[in-house]
C-alpha cells in the first residue's frame, strides 16, 4: 500500500558536468593576446634590439615625417621589459609603460570573463574608451615638441 509521504531520494554520485566557456570571444581574444605578448617578449629577449637592430622594422611614420609617433620606442620598451630594465623601457616609450598595467588588467578581465561569464570589475563606460585615442594623439604631439621636459619623451637612439 503506497504511503502519502515520499521516500527521501538517494544522493546522486554523478560528477557535475564541466561548464562550458561563457564567452568564447573574450577568452579567444585573451589567448591570442597572451600568445602574441609571449612571442614578442621571447623574440626581444633572444634577439636584443641593441645587438640586432636590423632585425626590427623601422617606424614608417618616423621615416616619412621625421617625427616620433606614439608607438616609436615601443619595441625597445618590450625588449627592455623582457630583460628587466624598466628604466630603459620607460625612457623608450613612457606611454607604453604607463599603459602596461591597464593592458595586464584587460588580459585578466577578458580571461576571467571568458571562463566564468562574470566581470571582475564594473563595466567601463564608453567615454573612457574614447579617451584612449585622444591620449595617444596628445602623446604623439607632446613628444615632438622641442622643449624640455617634452624632449624626455623621445626614445634614445638605437
Amino acid at each position: 500500500m503506497p504511503t502519502s509521504q515520499s521516500q527521501p531520494s538517494e544522493p546522486t554520485t554523478d560528477v557535475p558536468a564541466i561548464e562550458p566557456v561563457k564567452s568564447v570571444s573574450h577568452l579567444a581574444g585573451a589567448i591570442i593576446f597572451f600568445v602574441f605578448v609571449l612571442l614578442a617578449i621571447l623574440v626581444t629577449w633572444v634577439f636584443p634590439m641593441e645587438q640586432y637592430p636590423k632585425l626590427y622594422p623601422p617606424c614608417a611614420f618616423y621615416q616619412n615625417t621625421g617625427m616620433q609617433c606614439s608607438g616609436c620606442g615601443a619595441t625597445r620598451a618590450v625588449s627592455a621589459v623582457a630583460h628587466g630594465d624598466f628604466k630603459r623601457a620607460f625612457s623608450s616609450n613612457a606611454m607604453f609603460m604607463v599603459a602596461l598595467p591597464f593592458i595586464v588588467w584587460w588580459f585578466v578581465h577578458c580571461t576571467v570573463y571568458g571562463l566564468t561569464g562574470r566581470a571582475l570589475w564594473p563595466a567601463i563606460r564608453l567615454r573612457w574608451y574614447l579617451l584612449i585615442p585622444v591620449l595617444v594623439v596628445v602623446f604623439s604631439i607632446v613628444r615632438n615638441l622641442p622643449y624640455w621636459p617634452f624632449t624626455l619623451l623621445v626614445p634614445p637612439p638605437v
